[in-house]
């Protein structure tokens, strides 16, 4: 009987003995997968909103003549600079120079008629009817003659701001209509700063506002970064759009930035420094979550984790990592929880900005 025991708890001890050096051998036996691992590093990162603008010109008016008449001479071209006040083209002036000043004669006569019957009339010389009417008439030679003025002046064409010539319409000596529509006789434009109206969703307003600044990337000047500011915010929500319009202003030394290109603008609605960075391509992203795989003891875990701002290949992680980790970045698709991994020589390490 006691034979007995002994032969059955030693082959129990000796099944346990066999069995822990198969899980052991089991272990060894499965295949190694090869990684490549990276620690977290540090970043400075800007958030940036994204958005697509037209260049528009700072101050753009639609110059024309108010009176209709030949036009008589051009003084500026496409191109040319006009300071303010100048007088930019004109309209035949000869007949509208010669009724102002018959207005002016008629005006001084009637204006030394009334002073001189002004006088009679306190003396009591003449009566007050005499006196009425000359000053009717008075008035009446003032407002011909004002309005003589007035043709005067709107025979010509004046620059209301110093700009540039955009746009010329007409020849010399060709009849102007100043009651049919049509294209301007000039158009001006300001551009020594530019501007862009941009629309931002609804969502983003709050993140907006005036002095933050702006990069105007152009595909005319690749590599090359033009530099604005937030000038104005909507005070309302479009309806349809559910966008609130927001205007840039940046400055134009040298002309580059010409009015109609169409240009990709980025917002800089936040700056962040030294934030825990990894590779975007080491963030597995499934069904809304995002997780990383580490190595710990040779095995692979699961972490999940929150990105933030991507930029320059790395992703920021607001949660998730603690920065002591070794993350893994090659070799992580297909990795499950504890599978056993073969750590290869390290990829570049991302370098502090």
């Amino acid at each position: 009987m006691k034979g007995s025991k002994f032969t059955s708890v030693m082959a129990a001890a000796f099944l346990i003995f066999l069995g822990c050096g198969s899980g052991s051998q089991n272990e060894e036996a499965q295949e190694k997968i090869s990684v490549q691992v990276e620690k977290p590093t540090s970043m400075d990162v800007e958030d940036v909103l994204r958005f697509i603008g037209e260049l528009k010109a700072d101050r753009e008016a639609r110059l024309e003549f108010n009176l209709s008449g030949k036009i008589a001479r051009f003084n500026y071209e496409v191109g040319d600079r006009v300071t303010r006040g100048t007088i930019m083209a004109t309209l035949q002036q000869e007949e509208i120079l010669a009724h102002l000043e018959q207005a002016k004669a008629a005006y001084e006569k009637a204006s030394a008629d009334m002073e001189r019957i002004e006088r009679l009339h306190q003396e009591q010389i003449t009566s007050d009817d005499r006196l009425e009417a000359a000053q009717v008439g008075a008035k009446q030679a003032r407002a011909v003659y004002v309005m003589a003025q007035e043709a005067l002046k709107n025979s010509s064409v004046v620059a209301p701001f110093s700009g540039s010539v955009a746009e010329k319409n007409g020849e010399v000596g060709e009849y102007y209509n100043a009651m049919m529509g049509g294209p301007p006789v000039y158009r001006l434009v300001k551009v020594d700063t530019v501007k862009a109206i941009i629309g931002v969703p609804e969502a983003e307003v709050p993140r907006v506002k005036t002095g933050q600044v702006a990069r105007i990337l152009l595909d005319s000047y690749p590599g090359k970064d033009f530099h604005g500011l937030v000038t104005r915010t909507g005070l309302t929500i479009d309806r349809f759009s559910r966008t609130m319009e927001v205007e840039i202003t940046a400055p134009n030394e040298h002309g580059l930035l010409k009015p109609g290109m169409l240009a990709n603008i980025q917002l800089v609605v936040d700056r962040r420094q030294g934030v825990l960075s990894i590779p975007q391509g080491a963030v597995i992203r499934d069904m809304g979550l995002e997780h990383v795989y580490i190595v710990e003891d040779g095995k692979a875990v699961k972490r999940e984790v929150v990105s933030g701002v991507e930029q320059n290949g790395r992703v920021e992680i607001v949660h998730g990592l603690t920065g002591d980790e070794q993350v893994v970045l090659a070799g992580q698709f297909g990795l499950k929880e504890g599978d056993l991994v073969n750590v290869g020589q390290a990829a570049p390490s991302g370098q502090d900005q």
